[in-house]
C-alpha cells in the first residue's frame, strides 16, 4: 500500500510578508529643492578677476550671490538697481 503525504495548499495572509522578507524602510517625501540663491549685480573695481573660469576686466558688471561676493571682498563695488 502506497503511502501519500497531504500537502497545505493555504496561502499566507496578503498583509503579512514571507519570513525570508526582508524589511523595507518606507521612503520619506522629498524636501522641494532649495530656490536658487538670489544673485545681485556688482561692478569689477580697480583689479581685474577671475571667477568660474572667466577673466573680468576693471569695469566690467557681473552677478554673483552674496557668497561669492563675500569671497570676492573688495574687489567689487555694489550696483544698487
Amino acid at each position: 500500500m502506497a503511502v501519500t503525504k497531504k500537502t497545505s495548499t493555504a496561502q499566507a495572509p496578503a498583509d503579512t510578508a514571507p519570513a525570508d522578507a526582508t524589511a523595507q524602510p518606507v521612503a520619506q517625501p522629498s524636501a522641494p529643492p532649495a530656490a536658487p540663491a538670489a544673485k545681485r549685480r556688482y561692478q569689477v573695481g580697480a583689479v581685474p578677476i577671475h571667477h568660474d573660469g572667466q577673466f573680468y576686466d576693471v569695469g566690467a558688471g557681473i552677478a554673483l550671490t552674496d557668497a561669492e561676493a563675500a569671497s570676492l571682498d573688495g574687489l567689487l563695488i555694489p550696483i544698487n538697481e
